[in-house]
């Protein structure tokens, strides 16, 4: 650390003496005369600039001269009681003593009179001039004594007076011991100030603050480049030109936090918090910590792609596997089997049959589960972007590469599972790297030049005839034998129609839990239909036949069961001039000239309900006549 002492020779005496003391060995003291008679201020001021002081120490006269030229904290020096108390034994004649001040600089004798009983007489000086005079008339008045600086004690004696000076050593200890303490809590408020600038200017949110009349008077960096302005142009500003200005009332008079304020500045529309900037028990301005909206968009982008990349987790088990056939359970036996060990599997089913449910449920039973779980739909990645998907790539390896890289999707894997949906569709190209994978257990990065070791579980799916695609020469047949080590086949829905009305008993209470709970009496007779159909779609078919129909329900005729057996018709996308036998209400007997009668009569009347009674449309619709359809409906009691 360093300290200058300006002032006179007096000042300069002490420092060498002090110096020879060692008493402030980590402090190096820089001595600085300065001439009472010719002071230049300029000079002085440059020499302390020119020699990286800390802090000054300077006497009161001194430092109303060069106050207007320093850019260097000081301290004042002034003398004290202690230092009068200890040149009372210099003073012969407290009568014919005064002390002499540059003003407005003033001491409180009262203590020190009251404690020897003594009167000590005071006196001051604007200028030298004035100083001169001052003495000078003192010498008339019949003092002889005059207690004061190194300009006041030189004055004194050459009008044949006595001259103390008022200042003592140790009250030059005591300065530069202050003055260190002062400069070293300097050096931590601007350590403490750099490193909340450091903190506001790498942070990615915007950051103004105001003084209390609402000028702006800082901006970091992030909040320059998002407001896209300059320093120039925004500080001195009034934030009442882009903030409303009641919010700001609110925040300087009640002191509270307005968060998730949303507004145009600048022409950039920002979300921030305004917060309000105490100091004591007072508010010295505001702060406004914002961010770009665009931008805040762009991050929850990219923050939920990376939460979706690296959150691995699986929502199946075999307990999610609805159904009791024994088509179904049979494959759920089988493939809790598969789960007990690592041997690649192949699943093999049509398309909506929960291929990934049961994926899932064999990692959660496996001895990987508390690891990732990654799925891929091979057909959903563009054959260019999947080997830098699923094997990642080093920095700068392509154009558009990120500047950290980028660790794959079977990388991210490791020691999970990895379920790769739609393997039929990747290119023969990638099939080779598959298989090496595979083989290897190892991958190597795009970019990159070394191998990267991994533990993965393959678990692979696909609704197409591999060994057919083989014999076609679409896959590889090394590759084939390679995932067909453990095969598990899915039932489709057509092959387990027992299971329908638990299934959408299932899903009707998911949807809508009251729904089912009013039409649960009904519930057979409503979708015996559904039970019939043939579902290509399997259970992502069922899934969104029974969505349909929750939603457009009329809540009002859940008790018209007609009603509902026709919706659920449009919900299964049966043509409205079709009906099934159950619903025209045949009733097949022992005697068939009978029943085929019982038939036609319910037919007509199905036809007759259709046309509203209109026997022109009805019987034009029959292909017969008038005359041999109101016959027909005469001997059916129906007209």
């Amino acid at each position: 650390m360093k300290i200058a002492v300006a002032g006179s020779e007096f000042f300069q005496r002490y420092i060498r003496e002090i110096r020879e003391a060692r008493l402030f060995e980590s402090v190096e003291i820089i001595e600085l005369f300065i001439d009472n008679k010719n002071i230049d201020c300029p000079k002085v001021a440059k020499e302390l600039e020119k020699n990286n002081v800390q802090i000054t120490v300077i006497g009161p006269r001194h430092y109303q001269n060069l106050k207007p030229y320093l850019n260097v904290p000081c301290y004042i020096i002034r003398p004290g009681i202690v230092d009068f108390l200890s040149l009372n034994k210099q003073i012969k004649d407290h009568s014919k003593t005064c002390t002499l001040l540059p003003y407005p600089e003033d001491i409180d004798f009262s203590a020190l009179e009251s404690g020897l009983n003594v009167q000590f007489n005071k006196a001051s000086y604007h200028d030298v001039n004035d100083m001169e005079n001052t003495v000078k008339l003192l010498k008339e008045r019949g003092f002889y004594t005059v207690i004061g600086n190194k300009m006041v004690c030189a004055a004194a004696h050459n009008y044949g007076m006595q001259g103390i000076y008022y200042y003592r050593k140790e009250g030059m200890i005591e300065a530069i011991r202050t003055a260190v303490q002062m400069a070293e809590n300097s050096q931590r408020e601007e350590q403490y100030i750099n490193e909340i600038k450091t903190i506001l200017s790498g942070t990615i949110n915007g950051v103004i603050s105001t003084l209390h009349d609402g000028t702006i008077s800082y901006a970091n960096e992030s909040a320059l480049s998002i407001l896209k302005t300059t320093q120039e142009k925004l500080y001195g500003r009034s934030i009442n030109e882009f903030l409303p200005r009641d919010i700001i009332e609110r925040v300087l008079t009640q002191g509270g936090q307005e968060n998730n304020i949303t507004l145009w500045f600048n022409n950039v529309q920002i979300m921030g918090n305004l917060i309000p900037l105490k100091i004591g028990d007072g508010i010295r301005g505001v702060c406004l910590n914002f961010e770009n909206i665009s931008k805040i968009l762009e991050l929850e982008t990219i923050i939920r792609q990376e939460i979706k990349r690296k959150n691995f987790t699986t929502r199946y088990s075999f307990e999610d596997i609805i159904g009791k056939s024994s088509a179904i359970r049979d494959a759920v036996d089988r493939a809790k089997r598969f789960a007990l060990n690592d041997s690649t599997i192949l699943i093999t089913a049509e398309t909506g049959t929960g291929k990934e449910v049961f994926a899932q449920s064999i990692h959660n039973l496996s001895r990987r589960r508390q690891y990732p779980f990654v799925a891929i739909n091979c057909s959903s990645i563009p054959d260019t972007l999947f080997e830098s998907e699923l094997f990642g790539y080093e920095t700068g390896s392509f154009t558009g590469a990120t500047k950290k890289g980028k660790q794959g999707l079977i990388e991210l894997a490791h020691h999970g599972t990895i379920f790769l949906d739609d393997i039929d569709s990747i290119s023969p190209s990638f099939q080779s790297k598959i298989l090496r994978v595979i083989q290897e257990r190892e991958i190597i990065k795009i970019g990159g030049d070394k191998t990267i070791p991994i533990d993965i579980r393959f678990i692979v799916a696909t609704n197409r005839d591999l060994k057919a695609m083989v014999e076609e020469g679409l896959f590889r047949n090394d590759l084939y034998y390679r995932l067909n080590v453990l095969r598990l086949s899915i039932p489709p829905l057509n092959q387990r129609r027992e299971d329908l009305p638990e299934l959408y008993r299932f899903y009707l209470c998911r949807f809508d839990q009251a729904l089912f709970k009013d039409i649960e009496k009904f519930f057979y007779d409503i979708f015996k239909p559904a039970f019939e159909c043939d579902y290509p779609g399997n259970i992502r078919e069922l899934i969104s036949i029974t969505e349909r129909f929750v939603t457009l329900a009329d809540r009002s005729r859940l008790d018209d069961i007609s009603y509902l057996q026709q919706l659920l018709v449009e919900c299964l996308d049966i043509p409205k001039n079709t009906a099934t036998c159950e619903q025209i209400g045949v009733i097949i007997g022992e005697d068939y000239n009978k029943d085929v009668k019982a038939a036609e009569r319910e037919v007509l009347r199905y036809y007759l309900a259709k046309h509203n009674g209109n026997m022109v449309e009805l019987a034009k619709s029959l292909g017969i006549g008038r005359t041999t359809l109101y016959s027909k409906l005469k001997d059916f009691s129906l007209k």
